[in-house]
């Protein structure tokens, strides 16, 4: 089985802005930034799983597009989201208190954003995924696409890679980015991460 961790492309907002899960469309480089992808990306896949927020959903429709992917093995799972801000997001970095943004950037990885999730939550939600939809079809020989987050793969691979997940940010995830698992019976291999 070979599994694909697509991360969205650059999204339309500006650097300063605090998102998570905030609903947001992708840039006007999509286009461009979408041709840079497709040469990375295997001729078929067997089924798509994608965040539902609008920057996976949209990237997610246009790479089914562009490889005549069959759309009907596409679902749209709440697990693959980003990580949570609750009360922050959509604020300025600038605008959050300073001491509540100190506690977070010194213990992210426990510190629960009010009204949000800590990395903790974020890396449960991703083991849910693992342990159902990936690791329960490991013995197919299929390709998944699965479009998502920063959070969201750097979960996985700190998982795959017994990595801590306070060194999770250690892991670089660009946008549009994809790095690969390959799930045989002799194990868990990962061919690339940040392709």
């Amino acid at each position: 089985m070979e599994v694909y961790l697509v991360r969205h492309t650059q999204p339309n907002v500006d650097k300063n802005i605090c998102y998570g899960q905030l609903d947001l469309a992708l840039a006007e480089s999509f286009e461009n930034d979408f041709h840079t992808i497709q040469s990375k990306l295997p001729l078929n896949v067997d089924i798509i799983y994608t965040s539902p927020l609008e920057r996976c959903v949209e990237l997610s429709k246009k790479i089914a597009d562009a490889y005549q992917y069959d759309i009907k093995n596409y679902k749209a799972d709440t697990r693959l989201m980003e990580l949570n801000f609750g009360e922050w997001e959509g604020k300025s970095w600038d605008d959050i208190d300073k001491n509540t943004l100190g506690d977070w950037m010194s213990n992210f990885v426990k510190y629960r954003v009010p009204g949000g999730e800590n990395f903790e939550d974020l890396y449960e939600r991703a083991m849910g995924f693992w342990e159902r939809e990936i690791k329960q079809n490991s013995e197919n020989s299929y390709r998944m696409l699965i479009v998502s987050h920063a959070g969201f793969i750097r979960s996985l691979l700190c998982y795959l890679q017994n990595i801590p997940l306070d060194k999770a940010f250690n892991i670089a995830i660009d946008f549009g980015s994809i790095s690969k698992i390959n799930i045989t019976t002799e194990g868990i291999k990962i061919d690339y991460i940040n392709h």
